[in-house]
């Protein structure tokens, strides 16, 4: 099973006082630490090992279940979502929820 099973908040610094913070969850992976799903957005965020927190749009509910209940999370991830979703480096300041997932 992919999921460690606990559930874990995306980062809280300072920047994100009043925002709405999207929950992740801890996964066993060799590359992934944490993945967090927002269906009404369809963004799927991930947080690596390395730190990085990243967020990929546009990714149907399917996909994030696929993702979630693959063998493999890291080639699942680099061979279906990787390379065909925009994505945002989350180590700036986080949006809002129910902000534009457009990147600038």
């Amino acid at each position: 099973m992919a999921c460690a099973g606990s559930k874990v908040e995306a980062a809280t610094d300072g920047r994100d006082r009043g925002r709405k913070l999207m929950e992740r969850q801890a996964v066993t992976s060799g590359n992934l630490a944490e993945v967090g799903y927002d269906p009404e957005l369809e963004t799927l965020e991930i947080q690596f090992k390395h730190g990085g927190v990243y967020q990929y749009f546009n990714v149907p509910a399917f996909m994030n279940e696929r993702l979630m209940t693959a063998d493999s999370l890291g080639r699942f991830f680099n061979a279906e979502i990787k390379v065909i979703t925009p994505r945002l480096n989350s180590s700036t300041p986080p949006r809002n929820v129910g902000e534009s997932s457009r990147v600038g």
